[in-house]
């Protein structure tokens, strides 16, 4: 909890900022309708099998859900990737942050999983083009089991147009079969022209009025 409110409240310290919703998504029943992942990038047609599970499969259970999205390597020479969001009417200086529950079976091993972004220009409608690596944390899991991850992305100097964004992604394993769980995403931003978020879910609130007590009002 300390950390998603330390979260929120950096994103709130950009007294400019037009519009900053925090978006959240748990790709439970409600909500996420079937979706998984907005994109994925790897070899083949299919280079990650992406399916929202329940039990027995692991399931974040902080926030009473019942389910998680499970991601499984099927690339057999190149670390697949799957897109979870997208930030995009972004401005250099302005600030994204994420937080998110992750389930990781061999933390002491070889990267399972990496949260990782790049900077793109022609957002929404083309998120595979990389302006610029956005760098992101390789490994986050310090043991078995879930834990929760936070990353934070500066806008650098690119471009300022309508599609400059942050595409924010999951990086599966070194080799085919390698899988990891994913719950509970938290996106926000502090933007000076006012943003978009996209996500496989739809739940968002207002940061400038987010407390944790609007966000647990969510799953009620």
């Amino acid at each position: 909890m300390k950390s998603l409110l330390m979260l929120i409240a950096i994103l709130t310290l950009a007294a400019t900022a037009a519009a900053n919703p925090l978006i959240f998504c748990d790709w439970e029943d409600w909500g996420c309708e079937g979706f998984t992942v907005l994109a994925t990038a790897g070899q083949g047609p299919m280079p990650i099998f992406a399916a929202r599970v329940g039990a027995p499969d692991p399931v974040h259970t902080m926030f009473g859900g019942v389910k998680s999205l499970r991601l499984i390597n099927n690339s057999p020479d190149i670390v697949p990737e799957a897109y979870i969001s997208y930030v995009y009417g972004l401005q250099p200086g302005d600030r994204v942050g994420m937080e998110m529950a992750i389930y990781d079976e061999t933390p002491d091993g070889p990267p399972t999983v990496s949260i990782w972004g790049h900077w793109c220009l022609n957002l929404p409608g083309d998120p595979h083009t990389i302006a610029m690596d956005a760098g992101g944390v390789d490994n986050p899991g310090t043991e078995a089991g879930w834990s929760m991850v936070t990353c934070y992305w500066t806008v650098p100097d690119l471009p300022v147009g309508p599609g400059l964004g942050l595409v924010i992604k999951v990086r599966v394993g070194d080799m085919p079969g390698d899988r990891v769980w994913i719950d509970d995403l938290f996106v926000g931003a502090s933007c000076h022209g006012g943003c978009t978020w996209v996500s496989p879910c739809w739940y968002s609130v207002e940061n400038e009025t987010t407390t944790w007590s609007d966000v647990k009002s969510l799953y009620r």
